[in-house]
């Protein structure tokens, strides 16, 4: 059985959604059924095994360009595929076809 996954985001310039397109994006390809909403299309969220949140910066020093680069997608794609091997239930997370 797959391991159903919600990606459920608010955004406000987009920048927060492009994250989480990026995360839907890896778990697919980690093997995990994966979906993205806005948090307000969300309707029924126990028909899922795993919940993502994401939203915009809660630090507002991160607006200011301190929170990190958000451009720079391969960390989140890492951090990604370590969540996937974790709801995968694999040992050594992200370690997966190495």
């Amino acid at each position: 059985m797959t391991t159903k996954v919600l990606l459920a985001n608010a955004t406000k310039n987009w920048s927060t959604a492009e994250i989480a397109r990026t995360i839907t994006e890896v778990l697919r390809e980690e093997g995990l059924d994966s979906e993205m909403r806005l948090v307000s299309d969300v309707g029924e969220p126990q028909a899922y095994d795993a919940l993502v949140l994401g939203s915009g910066p809660l630090d507002p020093s991160a607006s200011e360009g301190k929170g990190g680069d958000f451009r720079d997608f391969k960390p989140i794609s890492t951090r990604a595929r370590r969540v996937a091997a974790e709801l995968r239930g694999d040992v050594a997370a992200g370690t997966r076809g190495s």
